[in-house]
């Protein structure tokens, strides 16, 4: 699994038991842990719910029921960005849906001209998503996207996303029905 982390100097890698990782700065991880001891082994309520809701609003999983989105939500993981981290590049391979929890991104285009700025085509906020269509999709990202604050993400990886298509029939027809309505949808738009 090929998910970016922060860089390795100035952090450390905290895993919870259902495979949550925080990165957390060394020196507040100590305070991080005692502030969430009692939920070292249990996502929190909130974040389920959250993450729920949140699947609702994406197109490829908004006509998914709850069981299907509780399915998803086993796999999904938790890391911490530090502000300003480019959390992947225009031209990467798409490898991954992101969920903001907390912080704030910014959606770059590469710049058009030698010498000249990225444009920013975005911000995105808590509860905010991007990278939907990597899952389904092996077309590389369309863009770069940069941790504008501190951010914690949920991140559902493609082979996990993959493995559960692989298991679940109901789950892969509907999704399946959602990518060739939205293409269809695309081709006619154009």
């Amino acid at each position: 699994m090929r998910v970016n982390t922060p860089e390795q100097g100035d952090f450390k890698r905290y895993c919870l038991p259902q495979k949550a990782c925080l990165w957390y700065n060394k020196a507040n991880l100590k305070q991080k842990m005692s502030e969430n001891s009692s939920q070292e082994t249990n996502p929190q309520a909130g974040d389920l719910q959250m993450l729920s809701q949140v699947l609702k609003k994406i197109p490829l999983f908004s006509t998914l029921d709850e069981t299907l989105h509780q399915d998803i939500i086993k796999h999904i993981v938790l890391m911490y960005y530090p502000a300003k981290y480019t959390i992947f590049k225009e031209g990467d391979a798409g490898d991954a849906l992101y969920i903001l929890k907390t912080g704030q991104v910014k959606v770059l285009k590469a710049p058009r001209e030698a010498g000249d700025l990225p444009e920013k085509l975005a911000e995105i906020g808590e509860n905010g998503f991007f990278g939907e269509m990597a899952l389904v999709s092996e077309m590389p990202r369309n863009a770069t996207v940069q941790t504008i604050t501190d951010s914690e993400v949920f991140i559902l990886n493609k082979a996990d996303f993959k493995k559960l298509l692989d298991t679940n029939s109901k789950l892969a027809e509907q999704v399946s029905a959602t990518v060739v309505s939205r293409l269809n949808a695309n081709n006619s738009a154009q």
